[in-house]
C-alpha cells in the first residue's frame, strides 16, 4: 500500500479484500492500516540468516 493512498483508493483497495464499511470507518481505519503496514516493512529488515529455518518454524 501507497503511503500517499488516497481515501477513495483506501476504499477500494478495502472492498477487493473484502470489506464492506462506511468511508467514515475507513478515515478512521487507514491510518492505523498505514502505522501497521510500516512497522511491518520494519520487521522485513531484521536480519534472519543465522537462524535456522527449523528453529524459525518449530519453536525449538
Amino acid at each position: 500500500m501507497s503511503k500517499n493512498l488516497s481515501l477513495e483508493e483506501f476504499a477500494a483497495w478495502a472492498r477487493s479484500v473484502g470489506l464492506n464499511v462506511s468511508t467514515e470507518h475507513l478515515a478512521i481505519l487507514m491510518p492505523e492500516v498505514e502505522l501497521m503496514l510500516q512497522r511491518i516493512e520494519a520487521l522485513q529488515q531484521i536480519d534472519v540468516t543465522e537462524i535456522p529455518i527449523e528453529h524459525a518454524i518449530g519453536g525449538v
